[in-house]
């Protein structure tokens, strides 16, 4: 019986077949990686752009809010002041200015897409207890472990320190990433924005004693000096005598 002939050539080609097969798949994952790190790098620098910008907003916003209205401890009605908005007003300043500068600017907005919210509260500090008014009006006894009254004082029958407390918070925009549904961001997207905060304390006496002091810097005005008397007119000299006629 005649030996089955061996063709070199013909295992050549399938082991060829296989080392190209094997070569794209590791060519293949090597590509997915690098993408993954090109997209990686790209959100992180978006991201450190957008921190950079928040934080430079939020220092203006807070110099902003900290030169207007602050809760009065005298007015009840102004103990919790809020508000929120977007930094749309900046763009339209970017945008003046590079026009005045350059005729060719292209209006882009981006700082739009920063939003913020604020409040300001009269915050009540006692032995014991630090709150606004709602958590002073809302406060109750302690108990111990064993459910009995602790021995804490009441905080709305003891004399409190007042100071203002002003909260800002600046939210970054929100990612260009979609859904599965290729929406727009979800809820759980909406949670995940990230922010910059920021938290001052202002004593309520010191804005009262510097409120005097510019009134009284800025003292009355002086009482205008009165007009002098007119001089008054000399008499009229006598009209001499007519002389006697001669006999």
């Amino acid at each position: 019986m005649p030996a089955c002939a061996h063709n070199p050539s013909a295992s050549r080609r399938g082991f060829a077949l296989l080392e190209v097969m094997i070569a794209v798949l590791i060519m293949g994952f090597a590509l997915m990686f690098l993408l993954q790190i090109r997209n990686q790098t790209i959100s992180s620098y978006a991201f450190s752009g957008d921190q950079h910008t928040a934080r430079w907003l939020a220092e203006l916003k807070m110099n902003e809010i900290m030169s207007q209205d602050l809760p009065d401890p005298e007015s009840e009605d102004s103990y919790l002041l809020t508000g929120e908005g977007n930094f749309g007003d900046y763009d339209a300043r970017v945008h003046d200015f590079n026009r005045r500068a350059n005729e060719g600017w292209v209006e882009r907005d981006y700082l739009s897409r920063f939003e913020y919210r604020w409040t300001k509260e009269l915050i009540f500090v006692t032995q014991g207890f630090t709150g606004n008014k709602e958590a002073l009006d809302n406060w109750e006894q302690p108990v111990d472990s064993q459910g009995n009254p602790t021995e804490e004082k009441d905080p709305r029958t003891q004399p409190s320190a007042r100071v203002i407390r002003v909260t800002l918070e600046v939210i970054m925009p929100l990612s260009r990433g979609r859904d599965s549904e290729g929406e727009t961001e979800s809820e759980t997207q909406l949670e995940k924005r990230r922010t910059i905060k920021l938290v001052t304390y202002v004593d309520p006496a010191q804005l009262k004693r510097a409120a005097q002091e510019e009134t009284a810097a800025t003292g009355g005005t002086g009482g205008t000096g009165g007009t002098g008397g007119t001089g008054g007119t000399g008499g009229t000299g006598g009209t001499g005598g007519t002389g006697g006629t001669g006999r």
